[in-house]
C-alpha cells in the first residue's frame, strides 16, 4: 500500500455492507458512515454466491459509486475459522508452516479447500502467538463474486473479529494482568473475546436469529460463554476471577444487563460502542498494518497486478505521446525515434498477452479436472456437512441419504431453539437447494424434530 492517497474501508456484515474514506496518511475519516442493504444476509450471500452475490455487488456499486485508492474489505466473522496459537518460533516460513498444520487439524475441510492466513498478536524470546485463519476457498470465491459486481477491488481482505480486537485494544480497556471477557453486542450478530493478560485466548461469533428479541439473544451469548471458560479451565486455568466487558449501542433493559452481569459474579461495565470506531473505520485503519491478515482470493490479487499494470502502461503511454508531439514539434527526425520506443512498447504487451494467455488456458485445465473430481455431495460429504452444522446438544437418530435427491436426518434435542439453530444452520449451506423442517414436537421431555435436504439432482 502506498499511503499517499485514501483508503475505502468497507465492512460486510448482518444484511448489508457500510463505508468509510479515510485520509492514508492522516488516519482522519468523514463525518458519518454510510450504509447499503441487501435482500439477506451477508453471511447467506457468501455462502451460496450466484445470482445472490451479483445483485448484492450491483446494490453495492450503485450506492458507494467509483472507489479511488487503497479499499480494505472485512468479512463476516461467522464465515471464518479463528483460532489462538502459542508457536515456538519466530522465523516467518516456519510460522506459516506451523499455521498450516495447526489449520489442518481443526478444520473439517481437506487443507487444500481452505484460504488460510495468519496474523501475528505478540512476540516473546520463546516464540509468538498468532491468530490463524482459515475459510472455505467457496467463500472467498462467493465474496470475490461480489466485490467484483460492485467494480471493487480489494487492497486486503480483512475478518471483522480482528477488527473489534484492534478498537478494543485503542479503546484502553485491557488490562495488562487479569482476565477479562469482552461482549460486543450488536443487533445483526454479536462477538465475544476472551483475553488474559491483555492477549485473546478465543473469538466467537454469533448472528442473531431471525425475530430473535436482545434478552434471548444475551441469554444465548452468556450460556455459550460459560460453556465456553469452562472449556478453557482444562488449557488455561480455572476463570473464577475475571471482569465481563458489555459493548453496545443505545439503551438495553436490565432483563438484557442481568445475564452479563450474573456471569461475572455481579460486576460488569457497560461501554457505548458510540465512542468507537466503526468496524469499517477499523477495517480501513488495519489496512494501513503491513503486518494485518489477508484473505484477498488470487483472481482478486491478479485484477489487482492487472490493473495496476494498465495504469502504469497509460502513465508510460502518455508521457511517449508526450515527448512524441514535443520532438515532432521540435525536429520531424523525432519521429522515427518515437516509432522506435512505441514498437518497444507494444512488443512488451505482446509478450505480457502470451504469458497471460498461458496463465488462462492453465486455469481452464484446472477448472476441468477440479469438475471431473468433484464428489461433493457424496454421502460422507453430507455427513461431514451436516456435522458442520449441527449445534451442541443436538442428537441425531435417523439419517436417510438418497443420492441426488434427498437427504432426510431425525434427531432430538433439550430445546426448540438448538433446533430451529440447526434448520437455520442447514439452510447457510451451500450443498443442498433447500430444507425442510418437520417439527418440533415434545415427546418424553425431548424436541423430536426431522429435517429433509433437497440434493441436486444428477450430480456424483
Amino acid at each position: 500500500m502506498s499511503g499517499k492517497h485514501n483508503i475505502t474501508g468497507i465492512a460486510l456484515e448482518g444484511r448489508g455492507a457500510s463505508w468509510i474514506v479515510l485520509d492514508a496518511p492522516s488516519g482522519a475519516g468523514e463525518a458519518s458512515v454510510n450504509e447499503c442493504q441487501f435482500d439477506s444476509e451477508v453471511s447467506g450471500i457468501i455462502s451460496s454466491g450466484g445470482e445472490e452475490a451479483q445483485q448484492a455487488g450491483a446494490k453495492l456499486r450503485e450506492a458507494l459509486g467509483a472507489v479511488k485508492g487503497d479499499v480494505a474489505v472485512s468479512l463476516p466473522s461467522d464465515q471464518v475459522l479463528l483460532r489462538m496459537l502459542d508457536l515456538p518460533t519466530t522465523d516467518p516460513a516456519e510460522i506459516e508452516g506451523m499455521v498450516g498444520l495447526q489449520i489442518d487439524k481443526l478444520s473439517p475441510f481437506p487443507v487444500e479447500n481452505m484460504v488460510v492466513a495468519h496474523e501475528v498478536i505478540s512476540r516473546k524470546e520463546s516464540g509468538v502467538t498468532v491468530a490463524g485463519i482459515a475459510v472455505r476457498r467457496d467463500i472467498v470465491n462467493h465474496a470475490s463474486e461480489l466485490l467484483k459486481a460492485a467494480s471493487i477491488v480489494p487492497t486486503r481482505v480483512d475478518v471483522n473479529s480482528l477488527v473489534w480486537w484492534k478498537l478494543i485494544r485503542a479503546s484502553g480497556s485491557l488490562l495488562d494482568e487479569g482476565r477479562q471477557v469482552f461482549i460486543i453486542f450488536r443487533g445483526p450478530s454479536s462477538e465475544f473475546v476472551v483475553v488474559r493478560d491483555g492477549e485473546p485466548l478465543l473469538f466467537r461469533a454469533f448472528v442473531r436469529q431471525a425475530g430473535q428479541d436482545d434478552a434471548s439473544f444475551m441469554a444465548e451469548i452468556c450460556e455459550e460463554l460459560g460453556y465456553t471458560l469452562m472449556s478453557l479451565e482444562l488449557e488455561h486455568g480455572a476463570f473464577h476471577d475475571f471482569s465481563v466487558s458489555l459493548w453496545y449501542s443505545g439503551i438495553l433493559d436490565e432483563e438484557v444487563l442481568s445475564k452479563p452481569r450474573q456471569l461475572g459474579g455481579g460486576n460488569l461495565e457497560s461501554n457505548s460502542l458510540d465512542t468507537l470506531p466503526g468496524l469499517a473505520e477499523g477495517a480501513a485503519s488495519r489496512c494501513m498494518d503491513e503486518e494485518a491478515i489477508d484473505l484477498t482470493p488470487a483472481d482478486l490479487i491478479h485484477e489487482r497486478g492487472r490493473r495496476a499494470f494498465r495504469k502504469t502502461l497509460f502513465r508510460t503511454l502518455a508521457g511517449v505521446g508526450a515527448v512524441w508531439l514535443l520532438s515532432l514539434g521540435v525536429l520531424f527526425g523525432g519521429v522515427a525515434v518515437q516509432k522506435a520506443r512505441l514498437r518497444s512498447v507494444q512488443g512488451s504487451i505482446a509478450e505480457i498477452n502470451d504469458a497471460a494467455m498461458g496463465v488462462r488456458e492453465l486455469r481452464r485445465k484446472v477448472r476441468t479436472i477440479s469438475l471431473y473430481t468433484d464428489r461433493s455431495r457424496s454421502a460422507l460429504e453430507c455427513l461431514r456437512e451436516v456435522s458442520i452444522k449441527q449445534p451442541s446438544g443436538v442428537d441425531l437418530t435417523t439419517f436417510h441419504y438418497k443420492k441426488a435427491d434427498t437427504l432426510t436426518i431425525g434427531g432430538e434435542a433439550s430445546g426448540v431453539n438448538l433446533v430451529y439453530d440447526f434448520k437455520k444452520n442447514m439452510d447457510t449451506s451451500s450443498l443442498f437447494e433447500g430444507v425442510t423442517l418437520d417439527g418440533p414436537k415434545r415427546s418424553r421431555g425431548k424436541e423430536i424434530f426431522e429435517l429433509e435436504a433437497k440434493l441436486p439432482g444428477g450430480e456424483e
